[in-house]
C-alpha cells in the first residue's frame, strides 16, 4: 500500500515484486532489488514528501520506519523499512531508532491536513 500511495501521487513510479523471502522494491517492473535509494535514482520530489520519508535529522530520535511487509533482503525475515536518507530496504529487527508507520486508507473525498507536523483528517 505504501508503494501504491506513493505512485498515486504522481511520483516516478516504484514497483514491487516478491521472491522466496519477501518483497523486492525498485523502479522497474519485475524488480529483483532488495533495496532502492530514491536519492541515487533522482526521485527527489518524492524524497521531499515527509508523508513518505521522515526527512528531519531525526523525528523524536526516529530515523525511519518499518512497513508491514517482509523484505527480500538476504538478512532473512527482516521487515521492509523506509529511512530518512531515502533508502527503502530490509533491515534487522533490532535496529535502534526505527518506528512503525501507521497505514491509513482514506475514502475518496476525505483529505488530510498537516498541522504542526501532525496529520489531521
Amino acid at each position: 500500500m505504501w508503494v501504491a500511495s506513493h505512485n498515486a501521487k504522481g511520483y516516478d513510479p516504484l514497483y514491487t515484486n516478491t521472491n522466496t523471502r519477501g518483497y523486492c522494491v525498485g523502479n522497474t517492473e519485475r524488480t529483483t532489488d532488495a533495496s532502492y535509494n530514491l536519492v541515487d535514482c533522482g526521485n527527489l520530489v518524492a524524497y521531499d514528501d515527509t508523508l513518505y520519508f521522515p526527512r528531519q535529522a531525526s523525528v523524536d530520535t526516529c530515523c525511519g520506519y518499518w512497513l508491514a511487509s517482509p523484505s527480500s533482503s538476504s538478512f532473512g525475515g527482516c521487515p521492509l523499512s523506509v529511512h530518512i536518507d531515502g533508502v527503502v530496504l530490509g533491515i534487522y529487527y533490532g535496529d535502534y531508532g526505527m518506528g512503525v508507520r501507521p497505514l491509513v486508507s482514506l475514502k475518496s473525498g476525505i483529505t488530510a491536513t498537516k498541522v504542526d507536523n501532525i496529520w489531521r483528517f
